[in-house]
C-alpha cells in the first residue's frame, strides 16, 4: 500500500512495486487510507508493505497503521520524506516505522528496504 499525495512519487513507487509483481494499492489522503486497511482485514488482502507519506502522516493515521501491523502480519512500514525532513524522523522511528526513504526514491534503495 502507497499512501502519498504527490502523484508523480505515488506513480514512480508504485511502478517499481509492480516491476516485482506487487499488487499495490493507493491512498492520497488519510481518510481513503483508512478504508483501504479496513477494507484488507475484512477481504483477507492483507498488506505486506506500507509506504507513508511524510506530509499525510499524522498520530492517529500513523496509529492505525500500528494497529493493523499488530493484527496481521504486515512486515514492513516505510517513511517517505525529503532530505530536510530527515532531522524530524527520529520520533517517527521511535513510534514503530521501520525504515525512512528519502525522494526521490531510487529503485535501488526501494529493493535494499524491503
Amino acid at each position: 500500500m502507497i499512501i502519498e499525495d504527490n502523484a508523480t512519487a505515488a506513480r514512480l513507487l508504485q511502478e517499481t512495486l509492480q516491476k516485482w509483481h506487487a499488487k499495490v494499492d493507493m491512498a492520497e489522503e488519510q481518510k481513503k487510507a483508512r478504508e483501504l486497511l479496513k477494507k484488507s482485514l475484512t477481504n483477507d488482502n492483507i498488506y505486506k508493505f506500507i509506504f507513508l507519506d511524510w506530509h499525510i502522516f499524522d498520530k492517529n493515521t500513523f496509529k492505525d497503521i500500528l494497529d493493523y501491523r499488530l493484527a496481521t502480519n504486515c512486515f514492513l512500514v516505510v517513511l517517505l520524506t525529503t532530505k530536510k525532513q530527515v532531522k524530524e524522523m527520529h520520533r517517527v522511528r521511535e513510534a514503530g516505522a521501520d525504515a525512512i526513504l528519502i525522494k526521490p526514491i531510487k529503485e535501488t534503495r526501494v529493493f535494499q528496504t524491503i
